[in-house]
């Protein structure tokens, strides 16, 4: 596996259809992606981002800490524009994640050539391409994170190798932006300078003796100083990353109480995992079971000594290999170090490894494959290593279209994930969670007892996760039972305070069952915790309108105008409370505003109708009132309104005493407000307030 000969000439027609091949079989291996619609996760980075609606989103997602999931603005950006080219088409958002692991494939058979490995840089490339280990990155419209950050990663590989040969700034410029876009991407990606440094090394090494004692001196130190400000970079983004996965993303507690002794076994034992399967592809999960780590089991130590052993081998044949599969071996690990263990990532809770976590690493590991299957092959007939070639890759990749089809949506991916780990309570979670979006977007019942029963199968298997006690619970409450639901959202949030959800549905549940104090504490307790939480914003308005507390109503229904500007809800009821007020004119703004959203809703006209009499618009409120009731005829207080304004309008033109008895007459309810329309019909002074005839609605 010698990567230092020189590069051999390039055949220009077997270039091309070398690419072809690579480009043809991936789309093959890749195809049932193509029709997958969104996953775990791709509701907060697609879905429910509202940040991709609107420019001032784009503006956010640059700019606000926390206005999306992780602070990967280069991602966002991407989804940012597709958004607007065909909104929540899951498909184009597939084709694109596809396009890219092409093009990463392209870029690292460009970067191994450029390196001189002629013989296995092909060979890698197809590897890396088709080999199942990438599924769940290609797949899954969230690990664009790792597509576009390992596209930029690669090709800051090349700007800087081009700038070593010619030592030209410009290629050094390029290098450098190319490396900021891949940490804006994903700052796993801060791994670069130190794998540029090795690459460097292994090149300053080649052609000499290669002794342990010209170590040191052979280091590229000179480039070392010119890669200080990619190592400042980048520990600089990945700082932010690492605050944010405690601080926003929640990976706090006791699922990462590790010892450092215990840290140490769990990366040995996840270097040596993806190791396997990469060599030995043979089962791939979404969810793998988390390891139980005992430092006082001696066995768990043959991991990390495994690791080592593996290194000092490579070290030990480096004249017969040459330092290239040693640097191979290293760069997998330090690319894996971000998901070795040693820094706390939230989907640690459920497992120490996912595939998607080794996306860049396993260049190392596939690189080390291909060299293994190129000194087979040599002592192979070449139709025999031919035939070998075509069945390995035929094998990754029907295996990968395979594992493709698991991602097709939420319930194929979580009901899989439970075949292959039936103790996956993880699995048990997001299934539920995908059954209650079903009967959110059917409103069918049978879904909600098909989410009870998996919540309650995940809560039997782990009692420490408040989401499980909280999404029963939701389920509860969307059941009608509440009273049960008060116990369950009380250890969601005595096992994580913080936990927005656990509050507003608390307080919502609190609502339904008469403790209104409690509820307004919790749904205070919510916004506090996510001020953008409008729900519980909008119900805590609601609320505090039942006790008296109007001018901090009026704030929240604000807050709620404000984040969600599309839903006439807030506006309507903000007009309501001012209307009762006696503020007419800023009811009027209110209830214009929901017009607007809502040009065709009863209620909305009808509140119209009802400041536009109050503010002496007669004539506007009749029509306002006439189109209410045209929507709904049946609406019997609607009915009493106009019956009431056509008896006691001021202007006599537009009194119609007698189609007001007749509407009063039709109503079978309200038989206060009926006697006072039909007696108002008939005499000529009528009750008025602030010197406007009162509304038949607003009177006792």
């Amino acid at each position: 596996m010698n990567m230092s000969a020189g590069l051999a000439p390039v055949n220009s027609r077997r270039t091309w259809l070398l690419a072809g091949v690579l480009l043809g079989w991936t789309l093959l291996a890749y195809a049932p992606s193509l029709s997958n619609g969104f996953i775990w996760d791709d509701d907060g980075y697609v879905q429910g981002n509202l940040q991709l609606r609107s420019v001032e989103g784009l503006w956010r997602i640059w700019t606000v800490r926390g206005a999306v999931p992780q602070y990967y603005p280069l991602v966002h950006t991407t989804f940012w524009l597709e958004y607007h080219v065909w909104e929540l088409w899951a498909p184009g958002f597939h084709i694109v994640n596809l396009i890219l692991h092409v093009l990463n494939a392209l870029l690292l058979w460009r970067v191994l050539w450029k390196l001189g490995w002629t013989q296995g840089a092909w060979l890698t490339a197809m590897l890396f391409a088709v080999h199942p280990l990438g599924v769940e990155t290609v797949a899954w419209i969230t690990e664009r994170k790792n597509v576009l950050s390992c596209l930029f990663f690669l090709s800051a590989f090349l700007a800087y190798l081009n700038f070593t040969k010619a030592n030209r700034w410009r290629w050094y410029t390029l290098a450098l932006l190319c490396y900021v876009c891949a940490l804006l991407c994903k700052t796993v990606t801060a791994t670069w300078p130190a794998a540029m440094f090795l690459v460097l090394w292994c090149q300053q090494m080649s052609g000499g003796d290669m002794r342990l004692r010209d170590l040191w001196q052979r280091l590229p130190w000179r480039h070392g100083l010119k890669l200080i400000p990619f190592f400042v970079i980048g520990l600089s983004l990945s700082a932010i990353t690492v605050s944010m996965e405690i601080n926003d993303v929640g990976a706090l507690g006791s699922a990462w109480n590790q010892t450092p002794v215990e840290r140490f076994l769990i990366a040995g034992r996840v270097a040596m995992f993806y190791a396997h399967k990469i060599f030995w592809p043979d089962v791939f999960m979404f969810n793998y079971p988390r390891w139980t780590i005992d430092a006082s089991q001696g066995w768990q130590f043959g991991f990390p000594a495994l690791v080592v052993l593996i290194a000092g081998a490579l070290w030990h044949w480096r004249g017969r290999l040459s330092l290239w599969p040693l640097a191979a071996w290293l760069f997998y690990l330090g690319s894996l170090l971000p998901a070795s263990g040693f820094f706390d990532v939230y989907p640690m809770r459920f497992s120490f490894v996912a595939d998607h976590f080794s996306y860049h690493a396993s260049i190392g590991v596939i690189i080390l494959l291909a060299g293994v299957l190129i000194a087979i092959f040599q002592r192979l007939p070449k139709w025999a290593s031919r035939v070998l070639l075509v069945c390995l890759l035929g094998f990754l990749s029907l295996s990968s279209l395979s594992h493709a089809r698991t991602f097709a949506n939420p319930v194929t991916l979580w009901t899989q994930a439970l075949v292959d780990n039936p103790q996956s309570w993880m699995a048990y979670n997001y299934r539920g969670v995908a059954w209650e979006r079903a009967f959110n977007q059917t409103r069918q019942v049978e879904y909600l007892h098909l989410a009870q029963a998996d919540y309650e199968k995940g809560l039997q298997l782990h009692q420490e996760f408040a989401q499980l006690h909280h999404n029963l619970a939701s389920v509860l409450l969307k059941l009608g039972k509440p009273a049960q639901a008060i116990p369950l959202l009380e250890r969601s949030i005595e096992l994580q305070p913080d936990l927005p959800q656990g509050h507003y549905h608390l307080g919502l549940a609190l609502d339904q069952t008469g403790e209104k104090e409690r509820a307004i504490i919790h749904y205070t307790q919510a916004v506090k915790i996510w001020s953008g939480y409008v729900s519980a914003h909008h119900h805590l308005a609601r609320l505090l309108v039942q006790k008296g507390n109007f001018s901090q109503a009026k704030a929240h229904f604000l807050e709620v105008i404000r984040q969600r500007p599309q839903s006439p809800a807030a506006p309507q009821e903000l007009g309501m409370l001012l209307l009762k007020q006696g503020d007419y004119p800023a009811a009027a703004k209110q209830f214009r505003h929901a017009l607007a959203l809502a040009p065709n809703s009863s209620a909305v006209l009808w509140t119209n109708g009802q400041v536009a009499y109050l503010q002496g618009r007669t004539g506007e409120a009749l029509l306002f009132l006439e189109r209410a009731l045209a929507l709904k005829p049946t609406e019997e207080l609607l009915k009493l309104e106009l019956a009431w304004v056509l008896a006691t309008c001021p202007q006599v033109q537009l009194q119609d005493r007698s189609r007001a008895v007749v509407l009063a007459q039709s109503v079978k309810g309200y038989p206060k407000k009926k006697a006072r329309v039909l007696a108002a019909a008939a005499v000529d002074s009528v009750p008025s307030l602030n010197g406007v005839p009162s509304l038949i609605s607003l009177n006792p």
